[in-house]
């Protein structure tokens, strides 16, 4: 006859774990999110420095600029946080 013991970790050994994992994945989304941020608003400066033309002009660049670097970093955003619900997703199923 064979016996299988399974083993459950107590609750608050799983809930820590995730807890680490989520303030770490966190701190990351945070910081990656920053840096397109600075990195969008200095390629803005740089739009409207190399556009040498009339205020028009160059507000009408600077606006569709502004709309496909938003709307880029809208989707890497996204991303960012599927990758994370399914990473923490991941890591609640190995932990139970």
């Amino acid at each position: 006859m064979l016996l299988r013991v399974y083993y459950y970790p107590p609750t608050d050994v799983s809930e820590s774990v995730l807890k680490a994992f989520k303030r770490r994945w966190g701190e990351c989304i945070i910081r990656l999110q920053q840096t397109l941020w600075r990195v969008y608003y200095q390629a803005s400066i740089d739009v409207v420095k190399s556009v040498k033309m009339s205020a028009d002009v160059v507000e009408s660049v600077l606006s569709y600029f502004n709309r496909r670097c938003g709307e880029t970093i809208l989707r890497l955003q996204q991303t960012l946080l599927r990758v994370y619900y399914k990473t923490s997703t991941d890591v609640v199923e190995s932990v139970l």
